[in-house]
């Protein structure tokens, strides 16, 4: 099948212009596809790109209505159904509460309702892995002081405390979970949180570096048959150990693959997605950590062996599914040079790294996060908010 798009063929509307919006805005926009990027802010990589017209629109957040208002304008001004990539969890929620409202003026392929929910409430999510015999980390959900005493002679440590919504208004911690060290400590946190003890679980923390994270990134069709599959892992995050990839390799991993398509077949998953699994090194299992409803930050890695991800989507939405294609190469690697230099310096501090290991792991870079010799701008517009944050912080 040709790549080459005819300009009369639907546009595609991508929500949210950070770095994983961009990789789809030039993986469908160099192929001559139209697209139109949105976000909430005009300073994202996004809105810098060649291959798309910039617009603003209101905060899923905080005006749903407004948002939903935007998508019927958009829509009568289009004067066709575009095809919608989400590429941050707001967006999904809103699209997931709204199709109703919009699949008739646009091309939409999201789990369902029941789908979603599932993702997001990790209780759901733990018992459903459970059955499908996908193993996760040790997972507590205590809804009193006595079955909290009882957890925490259970768990072993490091142990992490999480919201058991993913996304909530009111959330009892800062930041996407609270460590603590031993039972004492566990204790002692949650008598301190505010609200129900029932919105937190408390979580082991598996162990092993973030070369240990592996991903299975796919594209299922609405009879959840995958016609895109992608594995790979992470080499280095930002912040280190707990942030995003700032460099990703490919590698396939044969029971990754397995072990994330039996979850998402199992739950009747459709649409772009990623599944993160850690490999224990206490007993060399895989242990889920998290799905994705959308594409993830370095999808485009797969595109550079045609596995792209968005492309797929796009023609199967358009009514011209392709043949399925898969990963097959090994030792390719992404990076995101801003983000990969920052956390470089703490792993080096640390003494976790050094400086010629870190310049020898960008041996096999083909695919980068801003920097495009053919889409320059988003790169440089970063660089120079990035300095003049730095500029600011100095005064």
């Amino acid at each position: 099948m040709s790549d080459k798009v005819q300009p009369a063929w639907p546009p595609a509307v991508v929500l949210n212009l950070s770095r994983n919006g961009l990789g789809v805005i030039r993986s469908l926009g160099s192929r001559g596809i139209p697209v139109i990027g949105v976000d909430v802010r005009d300073d994202v990589p996004g809105t810098r790109s060649r291959y798309c017209q910039a617009l603003r629109c209101p905060d899923p957040n905080q005006d749903e209505a407004g948002l939903l208002t935007f998508f019927r304008d958009l829509a009568e001004r289009l004067g066709q159904r575009a095809v919608v990539f989400p590429t941050s969890d707001d967006y999904v929620r809103f699209l997931s509460k709204y199709r109703a409202e919009l699949e008739d003026e646009f091309r939409l392929m999201l789990p369902t309702q029941a789908v979603i929910d599932l993702l997001v409430d990790k209780r759901q999510f733990y018992e459903a892995s459970l059955r499908l015999h996908v193993q996760s980390p040790a997972s507590f959900f205590p809804e009193d002081e006595a079955t909290l005493l009882h957890s925490a002679q259970e768990l072993s440590y490091p142990a992490l405390i999480k919201p058991t919504m993913s996304h909530t208004a009111e959330r009892p911690i800062t930041g996407k979970a609270l460590r603590v060290e031993s039972g004492p400590e566990l204790i002692a946190a949650y008598r301190s949180l505010p609200g129900r003890w029932s919105d937190l679980m408390v979580q082991e923390m598996v162990p092993g570096g973030d070369e240990t994270l592996w991903t299975l990134g796919a594209y299922l069709n609405a009879d959840s048959r995958p016609l895109a599959i992608f594995c790979g892992r992470k080499l280095r995050q930002y912040p280190p150990h707990f942030g995003t990839c700032s460099l990703g390799e490919c590698v396939w991993e044969l029971d990754v693959v397995k072990l994330g398509l039996r979850l998402l077949k199992g739950i009747g998953y459709v649409g772009p997605t990623q599944v993160e699994f850690k490999r224990d090194p206490r007993d060399g299992r895989l242990k889920l950590m998290e799905v994705n409803a959308r594409t993830w930050l370095w999808h485009t890695l797969a595109a550079d062996d045609e596995v792209d991800i968005a492309y797929v989507a796009y023609l199967d939405l358009i009514g011209r599914p392709p043949a399925r294609r898969v990963l097959g190469k090994s030792g390719a690697r992404w990076l995101s040079i801003i983000a990969d230099a920052a956390s470089a310096r703490r792993y080096i501090r640390r003494g976790e790294l050094s400086w010629v290991e870190w310049l020898r792991s960008w041996r096999g870079v083909r695919q980068l996060d801003l920097l495009s010799l053919r889409d320059p701008m988003p790169f440089f517009s970063t660089l120079w908010n990035v300095f003049r944050r730095k500029v600011r912080s100095m005064e």
